[in-house]
């Protein structure tokens, strides 16, 4: 069952478990009997739950769902034995689609008992806060409740990404608060545009019932087809920068995927480091770009066999400058304009355009000065044939400080020794 994960991971698992468990008796202790609810209301819920949650869409380690809507619809109309109920089996039964169809036959057993008590603890908890705050539950009067409703919001927010950021942690190595804080981010941008939705529903389920939440389900569906056009947005521009870079290369025929494997070894220097998402997002459009400068330089310089003259030279070095004049004014590639200006410097002050040393050049533009050299060495040129891994591995060691810096140059050669070829 544990085969793939290690122990520390293991542990915290199990203590979710545990804890879910402990929560779960208790909200059955209290709340046990208090109502007496239809079970058909209760099972419509779960179906509702069950289809908003197989409807998430996914981007990087975050599956962001409408499922909140029925949570929160659930907790007002109902009480939180139920709705614990209704939402850990609307997580558990869903059905979702990456490259394939997951359910719960075909997902590891711990996987969907993480999701299920992380969800238990989440609503179990929150719960109790709205109900401490001045919450009611069955008959609401929403007037006096809008305050409970926003802590039960943020508190189950909080607490779930909490848990999930916590097991990326334990499991992945990425760094907890930079994963909970991109989580926070883009998961509150989602409560906020859910809670109206979840009390709507509360209101038009105790007026018009069954019939009346079927109607307004639309705007739950648009809500999910509105952030599908996002990030059907955000693919088409990083495909429009994907093809920006496939231009520089087909301009410098020596450079045939220089880019993408500079971005590659970009994310694995990032990994160590522990960037979050959205940095590394940035520092992968900055990688794929860090040559666009080349565009404006001469064809004949960029493919000459021999080596370049000092007048050559000098247009070469002017690469830089046009690339992050290009960029400058674009809003979505602003924070890529001083990496790739600042890509070619020497951490000794020897390099250009500036001659900046030290921390006065941008540690994203060392680790792409530090890939993109690497790279450079290990690939045909005009002048020379390609250098071994061992080879231009010894010429980072021997640069450590001069070139490049210490920091990231350390963090690389760690990655060669571990990986071998790359």
């Amino acid at each position: 069952m544990f085969k793939d994960i290690n122990l520390k991971t293991k542990t915290y698992l199990i203590i979710v478990y545990l804890v879910a468990l402990i929560l779960m008796l208790f909200t059955f202790y209290k709340y046990y009997g208090i109502t007496s609810t239809n079970i058909l209301d209760i099972i419509f819920f779960v179906v509702l739950s069950i289809v908003t949650e197989s409807l998430l869409v996914t981007t990087g380690n975050l599956a962001i769902s409408t499922g909140f809507t029925i949570t929160l619809s659930s907790i007002l109309l109902f009480n939180p034995l139920v709705t614990a109920l209704i939402v850990t089996i609307g997580i558990g039964f869903r059905v979702c689609k990456k490259k394939a169809v997951y359910h719960i036959f075909n997902i590891p057993l711990y996987k969907t008992a993480f999701n299920v008590c992380s969800i238990m603890i989440s609503v179990v908890i929150s719960a109790i806060i709205f109900e401490i705050t001045g919450g009611k539950f069955f008959n609401f009067d929403l007037s006096k409740i809008l305050t409970p409703i926003i802590l039960f919001s943020l508190t189950y927010l909080l607490i779930n990404y909490f848990l999930l950021s916590l097991l990326l942690h334990l499991w992945g190595g990425t760094r907890f608060f930079n994963t909970f804080m991109e989580n926070l981010k883009m998961g509150l941008l989602n409560v906020i545009g859910m809670v109206p939705l979840g009390i709507i529903i509360a209101e038009v389920f105790k007026v018009y019932s069954y019939i009346g939440v079927i109607v307004i389900f639309g705007p739950i569906l648009l809500a999910r087809y509105s952030f599908i056009m996002y990030l059907s947005m955000k693919k088409s521009y990083v495909d429009t920068v994907k093809a920006l870079s496939l231009a520089i290369e087909a301009k410098d025929k020596y450079t045939e995927g220089h880019s993408n494997r500079v971005v590659e070894y970009v994310e694995k220097i990032a990994s160590k480091m522990k960037f979050s998402e959205s940095h590394l997002e940035n520092l992968k459009i900055a990688s794929l770009l860090h040559d666009i400068g080349k565009i404006g330089i001469p064809e004949s310089i960029l493919n000459k066999p021999g080596k370049l003259s000092d007048e050559e030279y000098s247009i070469i070095k002017e690469h830089p400058v046009i690339g992050a004049n290009i960029v400058k004014d674009i809003d979505a590639l602003k924070n890529c304009t001083d990496i790739i200006m600042y890509h070619h410097e020497r951490y000794d002050g020897k390099g250009y355009p500036k001659g900046l040393k030290e921390d006065k050049i941008p540690l994203d533009a060392y680790i792409i000065a530090l890939a993109d050299a690497f790279d450079a060495m290990c690939s045909d040129r005009p002048y020379r044939k390609a250098m071994s891994r061992d080879d231009a591995a010894k010429i980072i060691k021997a640069e450590r400080g001069k070139q490049f810096n210490p920091d990231v140059a350390d963090i690389f050669l760690k990655i060669i020794d571990t990986e071998g070829d790359l």
